[in-house]
């Protein structure tokens, strides 16, 4: 883990807060020329931290949960998938697709590698489309249930680090014209790195699509430090420097909220009978809706 800020290299930061993620104590610190938050100190927590991510971050606490807890999540989450199956709540999928068509230069695209798109992947939704897909995933229990949602695709369930083209090449020779990071680039321990790694995975004119948290967004106005395992919190202005310092050519980066819709009324209704109502503890991933998630969308194109 690098002592410096990999957007603009000052190694000038202020202390945040500590975290206890994975029961692992590591510090949050903020870059004081750039703003990105960033974690910093003992590499070997560090190290443990994202190794618990890689195998837990979907089972999460789950194994003390109770009857209850995990009736009322599945009744949730079924009303949730009720609400999208009508085109009445927040469908990522769709969402995610119609950004990144709305801001492409070229409308070839064939190959599609998603990494690490977990719950909300968009394989079986990009493969209805006609598209060849190929996922990775590091979580073993998601990486099975996405290949069963695939006919044609692949996911691979192989660890997503600055080795990925390494590992990737094992598998495969082909390159893609789309990489898609949904809400996993920031987990990543050197994502610098990675994101070199996979420009040298595109085909000329590829792009690479990315949504993350901005740190600069509504998320921070509750989000609680103590709980992060993300290993790094990026806003505009400072990812922006990190792709140009990567010499890659930038389609778009924008900040975005979401809008409130059905789900997310509903989301609001769900937690007030579980926590409120019911008493039941409040998950540290899920104690923020979806609509005060201030977000970068951000369209990437290969580098010059």
């Amino acid at each position: 883990m690098p002592k410096f800020c990999i957007c603009c290299g000052s190694e000038i930061y202020e202390y945040l807060d500590t975290s206890c993620a994975y029961r692992h104590p590591i510090d949050y610190v903020r870059c004081k020329d750039c703003g990105l938050i960033y974690m910093y100190g003992d590499d070997e927590n560090l190290k443990k931290i994202i190794e618990k991510y890689h195998q837990k971050y979907w089972q999460y606490g789950s194994k003390s949960k109770t009857n209850r807890e995990i009736l009322v999540s599945k009744i949730c989450r079924n009303i949730e998938y009720f609400l999208q199956n009508f085109g009445l709540g927040y469908i990522p999928q769709k969402i995610h697709w119609q950004f990144i068509t709305d801001y492409l230069k070229s409308n070839k695209i064939k190959n599609v590698l998603e990494v690490g798109g977990g719950e909300e992947s968009m394989l079986k939704f990009l493969e209805k489309k006609g598209y060849n897909v190929v996922g990775v995933e590091s979580d073993t229990t998601i990486c099975n249930k996405l290949k069963k949602s695939i006919k044609k695709g692949k996911c691979l369930n192989i660890s997503v680090d600055k080795n990925i083209d390494a590992n990737l090449k094992k598998f495969m020779k082909q390159k893609f014209d789309l990489i898609i990071l949904s809400e996993v680039f920031y987990y990543f321990p050197r994502p610098d790195i990675v994101f070199k790694k996979l420009g040298n995975m595109l085909n000329k004119d590829g792009y690479i699509y990315l949504k993350m948290p901005n740190s600069n967004g509504l998320y921070w106005e509750n989000y609680n430090l103590k709980h992060g395992n993300a290993v790094f919190w990026f806003n505009k202005k400072n990812f922006t420097n990190m792709i140009e310092k990567l010499k890659f050519r930038i389609v778009i980066v924008k900040e975005i909220e979401y809008e409130i819709d059905m789900q997310s009324i509903f989301s609001r209704i769900a937690q007030f009978i579980k926590y409120d109502i019911l008493n039941i503890r409040v998950p540290e991933r899920e104690n923020i809706t979806p609509e005060k998630r201030g977000k970068l969308q951000c369209l990437i194109q290969g580098s010059t």
